[in-house]
């Protein structure tokens, strides 16, 4: 008896076309062998993706997963909080980073140029302000805690309210920060002028009714209130990280996958080749059911030892480094303050790449001083209001001053000469230095000149006669 010929593939779809009775037959085999081999693909992408580590979406995978303030807020917290599945590490140190940018030697007060100009006395003016930054705080860290948390929400909001026996002495203001990852409160503005800020409005979280309270107004028990918005449009602000999120999770991932593809491949793996998709499905079945894991073995057609190329590393690398660059370009944060000390191959470089750094803290300070100069102000009104003796405004002014390697060296290649030289006051020099209280300072510096030139005109014309000339001249 002749055996029957195996029709190939040609012959099959000529037997579908030309004779009507067997077309159904095939059509359902060929439906049913494309469904498997889609069924097999989608099984070889599930291995490739627990491989990496990170499941393949094809929503928004390549888009902004954080396009509104509310999302990219609790986010951003959810990482800083180390709550988050990706990114948490490097929020966290970018956020601290910035912050710790602007005020490193926290807020001073210091005579205005406004005072130094009219000849005021400042000293009731500075004692009071002295107290009223003791009272709340903000020498023992107060100030930092405002930057984190503008760092986290992208602006601040803070309340002052008056009490009488602040600290035992007289009364003071009170400064509250109101959180608007809590409220999420509203900016009230002049309809006349849009950057005149005439109040907040909100909804009250356990009643969801809308709150409010106005300006220079003690209705809603508040007295007055000061706001700071960064990266804002219309007074809303938007935090610095925000606009990275997407890379910090996207490098985290990365690393992640990296890793795990170290891990899957530390060890030469089994890849068993089968001739048919079916047969691949088998095994991949029994090699579950005998208790092997993805990176064990894999099955396919045939046999053999399979393991990562150099390539698979470098494409990791690319991509990490990659999104370690955007994230240092959008926040200021040199990229080896994020771990990738390699880009300092050169002392030119690394000296450049601080220069980004240095002007977003400058450029987020003279935010700040404005916050601390109106806090001032609104604290000695305050005062004036409730206390009989009145205080002048304007008086003292926020001393911030940036810690940087081109702050020290300005101080000794620019300052330092121009001081020796004659070109600028020893004032205006004593300022420039950080850490120094200028007032007490330049106060030192004439008395122990008094002194010196005391002793000089005694050795000259004797002891009697100087404090007699120096009595007549009082």
């Amino acid at each position: 008896m002749a055996q029957k010929s195996k029709k190939s593939v040609f012959g099959k779809v000529k037997d579908t076309l030309l004779k009507p009775r067997y077309a159904s037959r095939h059509t359902r085999k060929m439906a049913s062998d494309l469904s498997s081999m889609r069924e097999a693909q989608m099984q070889l992408y599930t291995q490739i993706d627990i491989l990496s580590g990170i499941a393949t979406s094809t929503d928004d995978a390549d888009g902004n997963r954080f396009p509104e303030k509310k999302i990219a807020v609790d986010a951003i917290y959810e990482k800083y909080e180390n709550k988050a599945t990706w990114g948490c590490q490097l929020v966290q140190r970018i956020v601290n980073q910035r912050k710790s940018l602007v005020m490193p030697y926290g807020v001073k007060p210091q005579k205005s140029a406004l005072a130094a100009a009219k000849g005021w006395d400042v000293s009731e003016e500075m004692e009071y302000i002295q107290r009223f930054l003791d009272f709340n705080d903000f020498q023992e860290g107060r100030e930092d805690d405002f930057s984190r948390y503008s760092e986290l929400e992208g602006q601040l909001l803070s309340t002052m309210i008056w009490e009488d026996q602040a600290d035992g002495l007289t009364g003071l203001p009170r400064v509250r920060r109101f959180s608007w990852r809590d409220h999420q409160y509203v900016i009230a503005t002049d309809p006349m002028d849009p950057d005149k800020i005439v109040g907040v409005t909100w909804n009250d979280p356990s009643t969801s009714e809308e709150e409010s309270f106005d300006l220079n107004s003690e209705s809603s028990g508040y007295d007055y209130m000061n706001y700071v918005a960064f990266n804002d449009v219309n007074l809303i602000g938007m935090p610095t990280i925000a606009y990275v999120l997407n890379e910090c999770e996207n490098l985290h991932k990365s690393l992640s996958g990296w890793r795990k593809t170290n891990s899957f491949f530390a060890k030469l793996t089994p890849f068993f080749k089968a001739e048919t998709w079916e047969e691949s499905k088998q095994i991949f079945e029994y090699l579950k059911a005998s208790g092997w894991k993805l990176g064990m073995a894999f099955a396919g057609r045939g046999m053999e030892m399979v393991g990562p190329t150099v390539a698979v590393a470098q494409m990791y690398y690319e991509e990490i480094k990659t999104n370690a660059q955007m994230i240092s370009g959008s926040t200021g944060v040199p990229i080896h303050y994020l771990g990738f000390a390699d880009v300092l191959s050169n002392r030119s470089t690394a000296d450049s790449l601080t220069e980004p750094m240095a002007v977003i803290a400058l450029t987020d300070m003279v935010k700040w001083r404005g916050f601390y100069e109106r806090l001032f102000d609104l604290a000695i009104f305050m005062r004036n209001k409730h206390l009989n003796k009145k205080l002048k405004q304007g008086a003292i002014k926020p001393q911030l001053i940036p810690v940087t390697d081109r702050q020290f060296e300005r101080l000794t290649t620019f300052w330092l000469p121009a001081a020796k030289e004659n070109l600028i006051s020893t004032d205006l020099f004593v300022e420039q230095i950080p850490d120094i209280d200028s007032e007490k300072e330049l106060q030192r510096q004439r008395g122990a000149a008094f002194q010196q030139n005391a002793q000089r005109l005694e050795g000259l014309f004797g002891e009697e006669e100087v404090d007699q000339e120096l009595s007549e001249n009082e």
